[in-house]
Order: structure tokens, then sequence, then C-alpha cells
């Protein structure tokens, strides 16, 4: 999960959702936690990523995870979680949103349209969720370009590469079966020839219907 001002160092800054994060996890501390690793490794900055299930008096166990994207304290970011979690994490995250709670009561984390080229420019280094429709796809050297305007140069583009594209379905390892998809990805901006994402794991990409991209206007 992306948690309130997270970014690709690592640091959480304290604000006040941030804070709201903390408490309501060691609010659970004085329960018994059970901690399913999801990682075999840490990365480069000693994480190592986990689900958490506090035990209840009903016995039936609070997912801490789910529990924080209901409320709009945190952001789903799968990686190689098993497909029946990814979906009840989207499916968490989607009741906050649909009440914008939390994280999507602010401007800073909503939705960008991928044609909002200058806005993302800036965020440059910031989780951020961006949508809308693929112009055109390309193949260079085992790595595929989504497109998502007539400049690659300049437009917002997905790139897929080989290591993370050989992981797709067979079809969706085709560029052509993604042009004219409209798609909502999420990770890290980045700046290169335009505002480029690079996703981590096909679950970071999902395919939406053609009317579901809403141009955003992102706050600084």
């Amino acid at each position: 999960m992306a948690t309130p001002a997270q970014h690709e160092g690592g640091d959480i800054i304290e604000d006040g959702l941030a804070r709201m994060v903390k408490q309501r996890i060691e609010h659970h501390l004085d329960h018994r936690l059970q901690v399913y690793p999801m990682d075999q490794i840490p990365d480069r900055y000693g994480r190592i990523r986990a689900h958490l299930v506090a035990n209840t008096a009903d016995g039936k166990g609070l997912w801490i995870n789910a529990m924080l994207l209901q409320q709009g304290l945190a952001r789903a970011f799968p990686l190689n979680d098993i497909q029946m979690l990814t979906d009840a994490l989207y499916a968490a995250e989607a009741t906050a949103r649909a009440q914008n709670m939390g994280v999507w009561a602010s401007a800073r984390n909503a939705l960008y349209a991928a044609d909002d080229e200058a806005v993302m420019a800036q965020k440059a280094g910031e989780f951020a969720i961006v949508a809308g429709p693929i112009r055109s796809a390309t193949k260079v050297d085992g790595t595929v370009y989504l497109n998502f305007g007539d400049d690659w140069r300049t437009d917002f583009t997905i790139r897929l590469l080989w290591p993370i594209r050989r992981t797709f379905p067979k079809e969706q390892r085709d560029p052509s079966w993604w042009a004219h998809k409209t798609v909502e990805v999420r990770g890290v901006l980045e700046d290169f020839n335009g505002p480029l994402m690079t996703p981590l794991a096909p679950a970071q990409i999902r395919i939406l219907p053609a009317s579901s991209a809403q141009k955003s206007d992102p706050a600084p």
C-alpha cells in the first residue's frame, strides 16, 4: 500500500493522515497480530511488505491492510499479491474513493487524467494514479511503450519492461492488444520524454470502461 505522503524515498511526512495510520495500527498492537510477509527479501530501504491480521473477540480477525484502505488512509499498491487478495484490496479502496474519505478528499491524491502532462511533470518522484485511453503501443528492444498522446516525446507514457511484461497473460504481451484500451495505472511518476510510469506488476494496470477516465486538476 501507499500511505499518505509516502514517496519514492520511503519517508512518511508527519501530516494528519499519516499520524492516523500509525494510530490505527498502534491501537491493534495490544492484540495478537498475525504477520504474513509478501516478499522474500527486503527492498533497498530494508522493508518487507506484509499483510497484518489482528485477532478479534469474534475469532474472525481484522485485516489491517483492508481496514486502512476502506478508511481512506492508504492507496492500494499491489505487487506480487495473489489475485484474490489484489481484488479485495482494490474493492476496499473503492469504498473510500466512492465516499471521498481520507486521502481521496485531497486534490493531491485525485486521479490524474493522462492528458494532464503539465501537471504530472511537476510531480516526478511522487506516487500517482493516472487514467486515460491509450493512443498507441510500440515495442523497442523488448520494452513496450504505451503512449497516451500524439507525441511520445512529451505525452504520458507507460513503460512495460520485459521482466514485468513476461508475467502478463500471453495476449497482453503483444503491444497491439493495448491499443485504444482505457486504463488506470498506479506507481511513481518519472520525468523522461514527458511523464513516465514503469509498473512493477501487472496488477498495477487495470482496464477500464472507455468512459471511466475523467479529467482532473490536482492541486500542487
